[in-house]
């Protein structure tokens, strides 16, 4: 991600346009958290369609990790996206063998900081500080 603008907010959800990629890419999405299914789910803007995506869909879900210490959590992430036949094959290539890792490369920055915060006593838990980020 290179860029993003928030065009709207709401009550558990929000409308974006990121700017992906060096090739700067861009792509207005809605997401919607759903705090009860401890699930984060995001789609296209049908209402500011781009050249560069025909679809995306998908949703980040959090669950605690069985078989792990107490604390440790499990996110998931799971991505339908169809690319315009506009898009020449070298720039699909190009994001599809990044995608994966830049997706998830922002949760353990994120989490170590969340982590600082619950050691110097400001809050209780991680999950606590997680929804107080998401509100």
């Amino acid at each position: 991600v290179r860029g993003v603008h928030v065009r709207r907010r709401g009550k558990n959800a929000i409308a974006a346009q990121f700017v992906l990629s060096r090739f700067r890419l861009e792509i207005n999405t809605e997401m919607r958290c759903d705090r009860e299914r401890n699930m984060l789910e995001f789609r296209l803007d049908e209402r500011r369609k781009t050249l560069a995506l025909q679809e995306a869909r998908g949703f980040w879900f959090v669950e605690e990790a069985k078989g792990r210490p107490p604390g440790w959590s499990r996110v998931w992430l799971k991505a339908d996206v169809r690319c315009s036949a506009l898009l020449p094959p070298f720039i699909v290539d190009y994001a599809a063998a990044r995608s994966l890792q830049r997706a998830s490369s922002w949760i353990e920055p994120v989490i170590r900081g969340i982590e600082a915060v619950v050691r110097e006593g400001n809050m209780v838990s991680v999950h606590e500080v997680a929804c107080q980020v998401v509100k």
